[in-house]
């Protein structure tokens, strides 16, 4: 990949790093706050990306409510295979 390409590409976690940032956000929040209602966890991507894919905190502010929204698996219409 070119220098010019490569600057463009974040570097994704692996699995096991995500896991341990599960785990740091239930130290820093505590497992009372991870499992009450409307507590749900996002890609920090989109921080970071967000001038890149040309989103306005509008857009932003509504991608979040939808992921809030799906993070939630008992909504039937949330699930990734409805």
């Amino acid at each position: 990949m070119s220098d010019a390409k490569s600057k463009n590409v974040i570097q994704m976690r692996t699995p096991q790093a995500a896991a341990k940032a599960a785990r740091m956000s239930e130290r820093k929040w505590s497992r009372a706050v991870m499992d009450v209602k409307g507590f749900c966890l996002f890609p920090s991507l989109l921080l970071h990306a967000q001038a890149r894919l040309k989103m306005t905190p509008t857009h932003l502010a509504v991608v979040l409510h939808l992921i809030d929204y799906w993070w939630d698996a008992r909504r039937r219409w949330a699930r990734a295979s409805a």
